[in-house]
């Protein structure tokens, strides 16, 4: 029942943007699980953050070279 709350346009979109965020930071660190957590206290769209977490977890090791590049330009 909760998967299925929060469907406007914006809370899909915020569920989206905290899996990508989630995705993309290294896992099992602090900051992670504090995001992870607020997340249950934020009205956003949870399972649009766990399907774009599992799906970019998935392709986060394949394009780590790419995104490693930009990082380093300074």
């Amino acid at each position: 029942m909760g998967l299925n709350a929060n469907t406007r346009p914006g809370e899909i979109a915020a569920g989206a943007a905290f899996g990508l965020l989630l995705a993309l930071l290294p896992g099992g660190n602090l900051l992670w699980f504090a995001l992870f957590v607020l997340t249950f206290f934020l009205k956003l769209n949870m399972a649009m953050q766990f399907v774009v977490l599992g799906l970019l977890r998935l392709i986060a090791p394949l394009v780590d070279p790419a995104l490693d590049s930009p990082g380093s330009l300074s």
